[in-house]
């Protein structure tokens, strides 16, 4: 479906294998996909279509969207490096006193956007604060189909995820982020 060769101008590149799952994961799974679809084919947004998102027509298009969803993302991500490394931001929530426990992981889950940041899914407790994390990861750090398929698809305008592997990483600054 897909063609290897869009990817090659993007590193780190993802397999074969890796780009034409992620052009499945994203049409299979894709309200914003089907809404950029339908208005590029000047219909309803919200229309789900009797399998208008089948064929050689969409495919095409989806090459073209992921394309440019899959080019922003790296060019936004490249454009924040510090040399070799990446720039990448986690808010959590904790207690006033909190600092970070180096014996303990700090999260597989983070931002490549500062501003993008924001505590997810934690146990509020009264009197917690919200606290900003900040790390330098490699590139090899990153899990890339993940943190592609989060950027290109639903949640790439909002969230600006960047997806860890299980490695190390160490908290190079963290701060009081605000009250929750």
């Amino acid at each position: 479906m897909l063609i290897r060769h869009l990817f090659e101008d993007y590193p780190p590149e993802l397999d074969g294998y890796q780009i034409q799952q992620l052009a499945k994961d994203i049409a299979l799974d894709g309200e914003l996909v089907r809404t950029y679809w339908n208005m590029a084919n000047k219909r309803d947004p919200y229309d789900d279509g009797d399998g208008a998102m089948e064929g050689p027509e969409f495919e095409e298009w989806l090459i073209r969207y992921i394309d440019e969803r899959y080019g922003e993302t790296w060019a936004n991500i490249q454009h924040r490096m510090v040399g070799d490394r990446i720039p990448i931001y986690r808010v959590i929530t904790a207690p006033e006193n909190w600092e970070p426990d180096p014996n303990r992981h700090p999260g597989i889950y983070w931002s490549w956007d500062k501003r993008a940041a924001q505590a997810h899914c934690g146990e509020f407790k009264p009197g917690d604060v919200q606290w900003m994390m900040e790390a330098l990861v490699g590139i090899d750090d990153v899990d890339w189909y993940e943190t592609y398929f989060l950027n290109v698809g639903d949640l790439g305008d909002d969230e600006k995820e960047i997806r860890l592997k299980n490695v190390p990483v160490k908290i190079e600054n963290f701060y009081r982020h605000g009250r929750r």
